[in-house]
């Protein structure tokens, strides 16, 4: 974040990404207590915005839905309260973090129309925001997420070209930006080869 800072790179909304050539928009998934310990004093330092991802059903509870076993507390209501509403936009992340795939097109709307109700009710603040479980989405759950969103998030590791499909956001992992080197050339051609790679790898794995 230091680094973004310094490059004086632009630093936006996850709305105004599609429209702000050369901008990164910083996202968060899951709503774990360490976003608050550990990514919003950055964030409020920096005045960098965001959008943290909730999922409902799970506020005061823990990340069950971690395939590495290591279930890690999440945010309960009051501390999502506390969360700057002119830095963090609230998004949704689903009701229990189920792959939406896997539903039926009852069970799809249901997922996302309680998630989005619950933490308007709660927080008192729009949602207007995505993303899906585990990256995880079909036309199905596209054409569903659309009758209660403005935007979606996915896991493509590549990078935003212009408006595109707002429902099927790509997103870049900084898993695969944890060396300094290649995060520093994440904007560059080097990092688009490089994630360019990664990509194919990641698709002919799964």
């Amino acid at each position: 974040m230091e680094w973004l800072y310094g490059q004086q790179v632009p630093i936006v909304t996850l709305e105004q990404v599609t429209t702000t050539p050369g901008s990164i928009a910083i996202t968060f998934d899951d709503g774990l207590v360490n976003f608050v310990d550990h990514g919003l004093p950055v964030l409020e330092r920096l005045r960098f915005p965001a959008t943290l991802f909730v999922v409902s059903g799970a506020c005061g509870g823990t990340s069950s839905w971690s395939r590495i076993g290591q279930h890690l507390p999440v945010l309960d209501w009051s501390e999502l309260e506390a969360v700057p509403v002119d830095l963090v936009e609230i998004g949704s992340h689903t009701a229990s973090h189920v792959d939406l795939r896997t539903l039926s097109p009852q069970e799809i709307d249901e997922e996302l129309r309680s998630s989005r109700a619950a933490i308007e009710d709660r927080l008192g603040r729009a949602v207007a925001s995505l993303a899906y479980p585990y990256g995880a989405s079909n036309s199905l759950v596209r054409e569903v997420a659309g009758r209660h969103y403005e935007r979606a998030c996915g896991t493509t590791l590549t990078y935003v070209d212009g408006p595109g499909d707002p429902f099927d956001l790509p997103r870049i992992d900084t898993f695969y930006l944890r060396r300094a080197f290649w995060f520093e050339r994440v904007m560059r051609r080097a990092g688009r080869s490089y994630l360019g790679i990664r990509r194919r790898l990641r698709e002919t794995a799964s």
